[in-house]
């Protein structure tokens, strides 16, 4: 019954609610600041020695152990003995600013600065009822999802047609509710919002259509605090650098949000302004988000997200500063530069456009870059409209990215929808948004393409040897795995009408040999 399914799905969700908070204890507040190391000796530290140490790893790595640790990380930097084997990690400071801290390699921890004593107690309140706020969607949605499979699982074994009832029905229910919090929330929950709407491989179609309003559909900041954070960063007046500049953002996404403006010598540029005091935000939901997926890990050890989590935490406090930005925008189209100036009937000619940026007028949280006015790239009735050629649009921003990750090993990683446009007047790809980008050593890249190669060829040992060498080690005393793997890898891929069709086909055949089996039992 209705009522029952509701009173259990409180009861599940509240089980739930109280372990995930139970497990984020460690986000109070204390006397050491905001984000405390997981040992309880530091919590019960003076304030001011927790303010001057500074370094606080958010996976339990420690805190500066002497003073000149601590001079070295009020710095933003953390200089550790012998630089073989160590390599430089973006860190994210409670005032939103970014540092370096040097790390040995392959330590995935999360980097992150100890609020100084300054911070007030509503902004420390508001931040850990942000933590029960994202808990409590984590919590309702694995509840919900819990209780969908317990009841599909009821259901007699041959209603498919009652079990993707119950799943669509689900996955639309759920994909509106993340959607309303993820834009309530914003900052990191947005990206993921970004990431997730653009997997459609794997993602249900709900989730596509309303994730994907987290692109470029998300509440602006007022204007009065987008100026003067412009005139904070430049120091200077807004008049003095611009003739104009408008109002109403043309885009706002989970880390910033872009003005059209004309500079005093009348070029017409775009302004990408951070948000403010997102850096102690996107700080918390990092930890947040580990810790979701490592209770996950415990509930469902089938489903384990934890390594992509640290994986991705790892590179989105770099998104924070746009000085870095810049470069990897500056260094992308340094090397895709050579393709365009190829001949049109070489098979790797591709050509794509950049913005650039405009000198001088750049800051960590400040950026401006020229303007291309251009559309959506899956705005197809957009696309239409200027005439683009949608093939060879397809085919340049699918070399555009060949060649950045197998042959330069460097790459922009958040290729969703709203970060590419069409020119209108060139109709060639534009590519936005290097804030999150990679670097692959060359093993990394002549593994990727080994495993393109045996996957076309459907050599099995090659496809196993080339995960390896990307990093995914599968069990050997579980063969069976590897064999689940392999018949996922060469399965026969459809379009999505057509496989649609099949289900379709399917269905009916279940419903008719079904109607045969109840009227066999009536006549018997």
């Amino acid at each position: 019954p209705p009522s029952l399914w509701r009173r259990r799905t409180k009861v599940s969700s509240a089980a739930v609610f109280l372990l995930l908070f139970a497990l984020s204890l460690h986000l109070l507040p204390c006397r050491g600041g905001f984000v405390p190391p997981h040992t309880p000796q530091h919590c019960a530290a003076p304030r001011q020695a927790a303010a001057s140490q500074g370094l606080a790893h958010l996976r339990g790595r420690g805190m500066a152990s002497t003073r000149a640790e601590a001079k070295a990380n009020a710095k933003g930097k953390l200089d550790v003995e012998g630089a073989k084997g160590k390599e430089e990690r973006t860190i994210l400071r409670a005032d939103g600013t970014t540092g370096t801290y040097v790390r040995p390699k392959g330590d995935t921890s999360i980097v992150s600065q100890v609020a100084p004593k300054e911070m007030g107690k509503a902004s420390r309140i508001g931040l850990v009822w942000r933590s029960v706020k994202v808990f409590y969607a984590a919590t309702r949605l694995f509840g919900d999802y819990k209780l969908v499979t317990i009841r599909q699982d009821r259901l007699h074994e041959d209603d498919e047609d009652g079990r993707n009832e119950i799943w669509d029905y689900a996955h639309e229910r759920n994909a509106r509710f993340l959607y309303s919090k993820f834009v309530g929330l914003e900052g990191l929950w947005v990206k993921l919002g970004q990431y997730l709407s653009s997997r459609a491989d794997f993602m249900p179609e709900p989730f596509i259509k309303h994730l994907g309003k987290c692109q470029d559909s998300i509440p602006s900041r007022p204007w009065a605090d987008v100026k003067a954070q412009i005139e904070r960063e430049f120091g200077k007046p807004l008049e003095e650098m611009f003739q104009s500049v408008g109002e109403e953002p043309i885009a706002c996404a989970s880390i910033a949000q872009v003005h059209k403006a004309v500079l005093a010598d009348g070029t017409h540029v775009v302004i990408k302004v951070q948000h403010d005091n997102v850096g102690q935000r996107l700080l918390q939901d990092l930890k947040n988000l580990e810790t979701i997926g490592n209770t996950v890990r415990r509930l469902e050890p089938d489903f384990d997200m934890s390594p992509a989590i640290r994986e991705w935490a790892g590179e989105v406090p770099n998104e924070l500063d746009f000085v870095v930005e810049g470069k990897s925008l500056s260094r992308v189209e340094r090397n895709l530069r050579p393709s365009a100036d190829l001949d049109p009937s070489d098979p790797l000619w591709f050509d794509v456009t950049f913005p650039r940026v405009v000198p001088g007028h750049i800051s960590a949280k400040v950026m401006v870059m020229t303007f291309i006015d251009g559309v959506k790239v899956d705005d197809l009735a957009a696309l239409d409209a200027i005439g683009a050629d949608r093939q060879e649009v397809i085919r340049a921003v699918t070399r555009a990215y060949a060649q950045q990750i197998f042959v330069d090993g460097f790459y922009s990683a958040d290729p969703h929808p709203g970060n590419i446009m069409v020119g209108r007047a060139s109709k060639r790809p534009v590519l936005l948004d290097f804030g999150l980008t990679k670097e692959l050593t060359e093993e990394v890249r002549m593994s990727f393409s080994r495993l393109l190669v045996a996957a076309a060829e459907k050599d099995v040992q090659g496809v196993l040897e080339s995960l390896d060498g990307v990093g995914l080690r599968l069990r050997t005393d579980v063969p069976f795995d590897g064999a689940l793997l392999m018949q996922y890898f060469f399965r026969d891929a459809k379009p999505r009408e057509e496989a649609m069709k099949e289900r379709e086909e399917r269905q009916a055949n279940n419903r008719r040999r079904a109607a045969d089996a109840r009227k066999n039992v009536y006549v018997g």
